[in-house]
């Protein structure tokens, strides 16, 4: 009883000094849960009986789960917004719960699918806007292709014509597939080989999902398989700027992004002249 009592005494002045301090203490919840279970089965009694006295094997515990290393479920989140890469106001989405708090409900793009919430949301579908994309990831896409300097290669020891399978060809090895249906090429033919092109520029138009369209730049670049060919050399070329093929179009590709490399280059360019 004399322990007991120095015990309680110990205890109740802790808590006062902590109570007595000028700042406020600190008290937030954790969610670790541990799942434990005895070793040793603990020794009933009668109804109305007295307990036994636990010994201390009866302490001894198995770890049967612990929740902080448990998967964790991916939970449904109700997009409030458009998102780009992800969806529209209303959609419904499976995410992984931490990237669903840090990219939808921290900045409060997206709610929990409770049952309120889509009640709310599905009686909105036939009212609410949608967005001009046909795609969450047509932002994305199109953005990629503005900025891109597409390399065109054509034969030097055989004269041709560009068709579209040229361009898709090209397309292939950037990792882009696309049909006939979704490329439209110059008004005006390109015929070659022609010294000329060598390292000019011209546009196409991809059209996406039969709805976006974005114009690509594009640039010839001759290929012989003859080590007698004296092919024009231009080092590093996708670094730097040219000019059209045909004058007329100059202003429109004037008017299109600047190419990654490009830009690269210039920003250097402007760091050495410093």
């Amino acid at each position: 009883m004399n322990q007991v009592n120095m015990l309680t005494n110990v205890l109740s002045r802790t808590a006062t000094r902590l109570l007595q301090l000028p700042f406020e203490v600190l008290s937030q919840q954790t969610r670790n849960t541990f799942v434990l279970q005895r070793r040793n089965p603990v020794p009933l009694h009668k109804t109305g009986g007295r307990a036994k006295r636990l010994k201390h094997r009866h302490f001894i515990y198995d770890l049967v789960e612990n929740t902080d290393v448990k998967k964790k479920k991916p939970i449904d989140i109700i997009l409030t917004s458009y998102v780009e890469g992800i969806g529209d106001r209303g959609d419904r989405v499976t995410m992984p719960p931490l990237r669903a708090y840090n990219r939808l409900l921290l900045p409060g793009l997206g709610v929990y699918a409770t049952p309120e919430n889509i009640i709310k949301y599905d009686s909105e579908n036939e009212d609410r806007a949608k967005t001009k994309y046909s795609s969450p990831y047509i932002p994305r896409l199109l953005s990629i292709l503005k900025n891109y300097l597409l390399n065109v290669t054509m034969s030097y020891d055989n004269p041709w014509k560009l068709e579209k399978y040229h361009v898709r060809a090209a397309l292939r090895k950037a990792g882009i597939f696309l049909t006939d249906d979704c490329l439209t090429l110059p008004e005006r033919d390109i015929i070659g080989p022609n010294d000329e092109y060598e390292n000019k520029e011209f546009y196409i138009t991809i059209t996406v999902n039969k709805k976006e369209q974005v114009k690509v730049r594009c640039r010839i670049h001759h290929w012989s398989n003859s080590v007698t060919a004296k092919i024009p050399v231009n080092k590093d070329f996708y670094k730097k700027k040219s000019e059209a093929i045909f004058p007329d179009d100059q202003a429109v590709l004037d008017e299109m992004p600047t190419p990654y490399h490009i830009q690269a280059q210039l920003e250097l360019e402007a760091k050495q002249a410093l």
